[in-house]
């Protein structure tokens, strides 16, 4: 047995009346790293007939996830190393990626002039206490107990 650098994939398919100790090869295809991690998804877990194995999924030791469709593998094994990442990966991507860029641009627009505060007192008491006088924003309330973040760029 000779070692060997390569990743494939690789699909056997069973046959419990087979006396044979060897497994038929489905498919396979070549992967751009060696696996870390392997799950493969129920079938019938996606919508259509296309996907009716199910997805194979593949964490790759390069920190990439390389995603296959099983029964495209085994009914077009000359087209079984393409991967489905370029046309599923954007999926799980998408939205935590909106979601983080509108958070940060809310907290950008949010911090740059639409509630100015102007100090008007500051006082310094026994035991390390400060008190700040400043002027309340337009629609801010206050309840009784609440916290406030003060961030104060000349002093921080």
């Amino acid at each position: 047995m000779l070692f060997s650098a390569s990743a494939n994939i690789e699909i056997f398919g069973l046959d419990f009346q087979s006396d044979s100790p060897d497994l038929p090869l489905l498919a396979s295809a070549p992967s751009a790293d060696r696996f870390n991690r392997l799950s493969w998804s129920r079938p019938g877990a996606t919508d259509g007939d296309s996907f009716s194995l199910g997805l194979l999924a593949g964490g790759l030791s390069d920190g990439s996830v390389a995603v296959w469709n099983p029964l495209s593998m085994i009914r077009y094994p000359d087209q079984a190393a393409q991967r489905l990442q370029h046309v599923l990966t954007w999926m799980y991507l998408a939205i935590p990626i909106l979601l983080y860029a509108g958070e940060r641009i809310f907290w950008a627009l949010r911090s740059h002039g639409f509630t100015t505060v102007r100090i008007e007192k500051v006082a310094v008491y026994p035991g390390n206490v400060i008190a700040i006088h400043m002027t309340k924003p337009d629609g801010f309330t206050y309840k009784s107990g609440q916290y406030i973040y003060v961030n104060c760029g000349e002093v921080s």
